[in-house]
């Protein structure tokens, strides 16, 4: 109960809100008619000019009165200054000047804090008005329900006695109609109703299987997506629905002309029905679109056949009840009968619809607040399922505060207000599902992945990527547009503001423009971006025409970051304009800032210009192997400021250019390898020539032949080393590969020295005991290992050192007696 007493003074607070708003606007109509009146008569435009004359002249003796009495004192003091010596009036014009000059700061003091004490006065009186104002809302609305409660007694009353005098015979224009005229009249208009209605139903059972047909297209597999099929089966069978109903007009056109009217003319009565009938029947298409009957794939809204058959004939009745009863039965009975009977007419009328209305809704709370819910379970969207669960809450108490409004408006002027309460609920409706249907179609799109054909994608790489990312976002941003369009457009509906005013307006004018420069801004930079990327990802793509070289692939990438920063800042300073920031102070600023910022940041300078000057000279690019400040590796990232370099070990460094004063690159042009193979002194060094090329030979005919660019260049003996000889070997190869030709060759040179038993010495130790003064030498320990024990065999050192060469363990029972081993 506290709830719905609740909903009913909120409703008569809107009331008399929108009552109060509609007066001030009509007053300020009314003001400025007056005022056009008066420019457009000339006698009253002299008259108001010359009261606007005088306004000004009485302003300006106000003003000069004021500066008299401020100056009072001149006279007196002139007078005094008459009498005496000139001496003495020179003294005292100084005087005054010098009282003057002190006067005027205290009087400057006195002007700021008299103004001061104006502007807080002001703040207060304000305030107070607002504080006022607050208070006295909760009485206007107080007031204001109470005089709606009077005007619907009063208009209870009013029926009741219309109603007392019909029957009484008091009614004179009730007692002096023709009921036999009436009779007849009623009748044909009978004839005419139940002649059209049955002829529209028989065409829409003659419909039914076109409509099958329908709808089992738009629940077949096709090309478009389900919501897509079904918003085309709900079109097609609206615009079936409207040839029906334009078939069922013509129809009640010819009954209403040759059969039962008068002379061969429409009577009033077939006018009145038959604009009630058109206006009813696209209602009613409007409501199946939302809830059709029998055919689940031709409704939009996702239910049962039991729920939609209940919800459409619920609204059915109460369109037919509202809209035939005030459309034909009460302009009928009010013209032919009585205005009193029907008044008591549409008081009973209004007060049918309400108790039928209230009644569905309290049975259906419970069951349209779970469905709800299970949609706001199922949406993907989380603004649009908070909306209705809260929707869900409170739907029950928002229908039957309009149900109230609309039984209060029937009360007190149903035929004036009735009009304009269906038409703002019919856009109301109309928004609201046209918004949520633009809103689920953008919101399947939004997660909808482009995709294009292998060709398509091949001819334009990166294209596809771009738009998954770029359009999903317009779309949101459109969504968000348009829920704040259907919002504006709800209240412009029922009238809380006036849109095509403000859109007419020259502030509207201009907002409206500006939005659009704005969005043609965007979309300009939007495609001028997407067609740079795209030919830049065709360029660099290795599937269309020649493979571009690292260089054009390292230059381009970096041409692609400064375009996105130049049509970054481009529109952005465009926008900035259409908004009206003035960015001459803007650029300026940012000229300082950069300024600062070069001073300041000199090494992000060095850096910059240096990684300019290093891309220029083609000194790195991505992928090459290169020597960068001591450290050797793989170029992963080059960049205008700093290069990334990976090395053997898979360490990752980051270098400034600063810090960069020499590159190695060790992919330009070709690359060599270059090794020396040691041989012994003994072997013949031609040999090992001969065996070095023929490892050389063996090495081309493998995959290595496509690495190597010349024959292999024996640079004959580089050094006699202290014991090997070594050969020096050069070999030509691509750049970058010098490493895996090296490891090849060098395997193939130890194969082929060993076939030809080829000694590749390496380093000897001679180990030396020492020995005593008197050239005895320590005990040598030798220990053999045999059948799996350890056996010591001490030797005696008593002779000098000799150098012995042990083969076995055999050969430890024929040492000499020394320490040498």
């Amino acid at each position: 109960m506290w709830r719905f007493c609740l909903f009913f003074f909120l409703f008569f607070g809107v009331a008399t809100f929108a009552a109060e708003r509609d007066a001030g606007k009509a007053d300020d109509k009314a003001a400025w008619a007056a005022l056009a009146d008066v420019l457009e008569n000339p006698a009253q435009r002299k008259v108001l000019i010359a009261q606007l004359r005088q306004l000004d002249a009485t302003e300006k003796a106000d003003k000069a009165k004021s500066e008299a009495t401020t100056a009072e004192a001149a006279p007196d003091a002139a007078a005094a200054g008459n009498d005496a010596p000139q001496g003495d009036v020179a003294t005292g014009e100084a005087a005054k000047d010098e009282a003057a000059a002190e006067a005027a700061p205290a009087e400057e003091k006195k002007d700021n804090k008299q103004a001061e004490a104006e502007a807080l006065k002001s703040v207060a009186e304000n305030a107070r008005a607002a504080v006022v104002s607050a208070a006295a809302w909760p009485k206007k609305v107080a007031g204001a329900a109470v005089q709606v409660l009077r005007e619907v007694g009063t208009r209870i009353s009013d029926s009741w006695d219309a109603l007392v005098g019909a029957f009484s015979g008091r009614d004179l224009m009730l007692r002096s109609v023709n009921f036999e005229m009436f009779w007849q009249a009623t009748l044909n208009l009978a004839l005419i109703i139940g002649a059209t209605l049955l002829f529209l139903r028989g065409l829409q059972l003659a419909s039914r299987p076109l409509k099958r047909r329908l709808q089992e297209r738009v629940l077949r597999e096709g090309r478009f997506t389900p919501l897509v099929r079904r918003l085309l089966g709900v079109v097609g069978v609206s615009l079936l629905d409207v040839l029906v109903l334009a078939l069922s007009l013509l129809f009640c056109s010819l009954m209403a002309v040759l059969l039962v009217g008068e002379t061969g003319t429409m009577t009033t009565q077939a006018a009145f029905f038959m604009r009630a009938f058109v206006a009813i029947e696209l209602l009613k298409i409007g409501i199946r679109t939302v809830f059709y009957p029998r055919y689940p794939g031709l409704r939009l809204l996702p239910c049962t056949d039991a729920t939609a058959i209940y919800w459409n004939r619920w609204f059915a009745t109460l369109l037919h009840l509202l809209g035939y009863g005030y459309l034909v039965a009460f302009p009928l009975i009010k013209i032919n009968l009585s205005p009193s009977l029907g008044m008591v007419f549409s008081a009973l009328l209004a007060l049918s619809a309400f108790i039928y209305g209230m009644v569905v809704v309290i049975r259906q709370r419970s069951a349209v607040r779970l469905a709800l819910r299970h949609y706001a379970e199922e949406t993907n969207s989380v603004i649009f399922a908070g909306a209705l669960r809260v929707f869900s809450s409170i739907w029950h108490l928002l229908a039957i505060a309009y149900f109230l409004m609309l039984l209060v408006l029937n009360l007190l002027s149903g035929e004036k207000e009735l009009p304009y309460v269906l038409r703002a609920t019919s856009y109301t409706i109309l928004w609201v599902c046209g918004g949520l249907l633009l809103s689920a179609l953008m919101t399947q799109y939004i997660h909808r992945e482009i995709r294009f054909k292998p060709e398509t994608a091949r001819r334009l790489p990166g294209l596809a990527k771009r738009l998954n990312f770029y359009v999903p976002l317009g779309l949101r941003f459109l969504r968000f547009g348009m829920i704040w369009l259907v919002c504006f457009s709800l209240l412009d509906a029922w009238s809380v503001i006036d849109l095509n005013a403000w859109a007419a307006s020259p502030r509207g004018l201009l907002l409206v423009s500006k939005f659009w420069n704005i969005f043609i801004i965007l979309a300009v930079a939007l495609i001028t971006w997407l067609m740079s990327v795209v030919f830049i990802e065709r360029y660099l793509s290795a599937e269309i025409g020649a493979a571009p070289s690292v260089r054009t692939q390292t230059l381009l990438s970096l041409f692609r970051s400064a375009w996105a920063v130049i049509i970054f800042a481009s529109t952005a300073i465009m926008i900035l304009t259409e908004i009206g920031i003035n960015i001459g102070p803007l650029i300026a600023g940012a000229g300082v800032f950069g300024l600062a910022v070069g001073f300041g940041a000199q090494t992000l300078v060095k850096d910059v210009i240096t990684g300019i000057f290093f891309q220029i000279e083609n000194a790195i690019n991505t992928g090459d192997i290169v020597t960068v400040d001591g450290i050797t590796g793989r170029a992963e990232q080059v960049g205008i400021r700093s290069v990334g370099i990976r090395d053997s070990s898979g360490t990752y460094h980051l270098i400034p250019f600063s810090n960069v004063t020499r590159v190695s690159n060790y992919m330009r042009g070709h690359a060599n390898h270059i090794a020396e193979y040691g041989i012994a002194y003994r072997e013949n060094i031609d040999e090992a020539i001969e065996q070095l090329r023929a490892a050389f030979n063996e090495l081309v005919k493998g995959e290595m032949k496509r690495y190597i660019l010349e024959p292999i260049n024996i640079q004959g003996v580089s050094q006699l080393a202290d014991s090997a000889v070594m050969l020096r070997v050069s070999i030509k190869t691509t750049p970058g590969d010098q490493w895996v030709v090296g490891r090849a060759y060098n395997r193939l040179v130890k194969m082929y020295f060993d076939a030809a038993g080829i000694e590749m010495p390496f380093p000897h130790m001679e180990i030396y005991f020492g020995q005593d003064k008197d050239g005895s030498a320590p005990p040598l320990h030798v220990r053999y290992r045999a059948e799996g024990k350890t056996h010591p065999a001490p030797v005696a050192a008593e002779k000098p050192a000799e150098a012995f060469h042990v083969e076995n363990k055999d050969d430890i029972a024929n040492l000499p007696d020394s320490g040498a081993s």
